[in-house]
């Protein structure tokens, strides 16, 4: 079942090895690893295998700099390969690094398919963790003005909310009140 033919094409046995380490991940990532690993044995530059050994990377050891590196390695050994962009992308939204981030979707608008909806999210969400929610919420705001499916609205509407929840309720910063009473203090 895990063992395909010593016949078929290195391609094919990647890609089959990629098949059944996304459908265990990220439950069981490690033997999601080790398949992704053989996929890449037979085929180094499998794209797909190389996107979701960088996201086991980023998820599951914490280790930015070899996510980095893989999903990289996704996208220049297939540039068209959309999920490396995103999965990019998402790599870099999270270590807050916002100008490669509008390199990567520039590159990621040049891929056939690429979502437009995801970008327009994508960069209301760079105006949100730069703290700019009002310019957050008016993009997002825009972008539901335009969208013509209830998927999209729904995922709009989320991020609308999740901005709107923050801006409502701004973080609590929780200050020590304390309060001596005269048998309390005490004097050194």
């Amino acid at each position: 079942m895990l063992s395909p033919s010593k016949y078929e094409d290195p391609m094919s046995i990647a890609q089959h090895y990629y098949c059944v380490a996304y459908s265990c991940y990220p439950e069981d990532y490690q033997r999601a690893y080790e398949l992704l690993n053989l996929a890449l044995n037979k085929n180094p530059l499998h794209a797909p295998s190389l996107s979701l050994i960088g996201q086991i990377y980023l998820n599951q050891f914490n280790d930015l700099n070899k996510a980095a590196l893989y999903f990289q390695k996704a996208i220049n050994s297939d540039s068209n390969y959309l999920l490396a962009h995103e999965y990019y992308i998402e790599f870099l939204l999270q270590i807050k690094d916002f100008d490669l981030v509008q390199i990567a979707i520039q590159n990621t608008l040049k891929v056939p398919g690429a979502c437009l909806v995801y970008i327009e999210i994508t960069k209301a969400r760079i105006l949100e963790l730069q703290g700019k929610n009002v310019q957050a919420l008016n993009a997002l705001n825009t972008l539901l003005d335009v969208s013509n499916s209830i998927e999209t609205d729904a995922k709009i509407l989320s991020h609308i909310n999740r901005i709107h929840n923050k801006i409502s309720s701004p973080p609590q910063h929780h200050s020590l009140n304390v309060v001596f009473s005269s048998s309390q203090t005490s004097s050194y």
